[in-house]
């Protein structure tokens, strides 16, 4: 886990440690990779491939702004991230991999996953378009296929969200797998489309419950 924000570290880099530290998909998918890295090459290798392949990942997470004074401060912001600090977090605590902090697995539970953000519970709209267990997407997966554009006045959220849960629910189709993988076209900046893949996973919830999460392919 990320330590305590030393004054060498920006605001930048600290925030996305913390941001994958308390995002159990994203901690464990980086710490696999991590673990991959490690196993494949030498340990300064991995840590610029590492370094490569985060900023690789927050690069397509990042939504497309139009030139203005925003997105002239993002570019600022992201520039002031060191990749290669978060790779040495991540290899630091790659010993623990083998036994993963049983406080991370056990007591993250989706609730506060909701209540921090990383989830984001659309369980009513889900309701409306024929689901009839709890629905929620990864922060990710809302960013990609859900935040609309500053310039794509002609759309909001809700409509967005719609379209995602109604693919979701015809590619369900009359199947009974825990995992399904579909896609959305969404517009962009500047009025044009792009394709964003998503995938849904029904597991147990809190209580055992079956839920639906939806997220990007490669989070878990």
């Amino acid at each position: 886990m990320s330590k305590v924000q030393s004054s060498d570290t920006s605001k930048e880099t600290w925030l996305v440690k913390l941001w994958i530290d308390n995002d159990q998909g994203m901690y464990f998918y980086w710490r696999d990779r991590t673990a991959q890295f490690l196993k494949s090459v030498t340990q300064k290798d991995a840590r610029n491939l590492l370094a490569e392949a985060l900023e690789e990942w927050f690069e397509e997470l990042a939504p497309q702004l139009p030139t203005s004074a925003f997105s002239d401060l993002m570019t600022t912001a992201v520039g002031r991230i060191d990749w290669h600090e978060i790779a040495d977090d991540l290899i630091e605590n790659a010993a623990e991999a083998e036994q993963p902090p049983a406080n991370l697995i056990y007591s993250y539970t989706r609730k506060q996953a909701i209540k921090v953000g990383s989830l984001i519970d659309v369980s009513d709209l889900a309701k409306e378009a024929g689901f009839r267990f709890p629905v929620a997407l990864t922060a990710a997966a809302w960013t990609a296929a859900i935040e609309v554009p500053p310039d794509a006045s002609s759309q909001d959220d809700t409509g967005r969200l719609w379209d995602v849960l109604n693919v979701l629910r015809f590619s369900i189709g009359d199947g009974n797998e825990s995992e399904i993988r579909f896609c959305v076209s969404v517009v962009a900046s500047g009025g044009g489309s792009h394709r964003v893949d998503l995938k849904s996973i029904c597991g147990p919830g809190d209580d055992a419950e079956p839920v639906i999460t939806i997220m990007l392919p490669h989070e878990d």
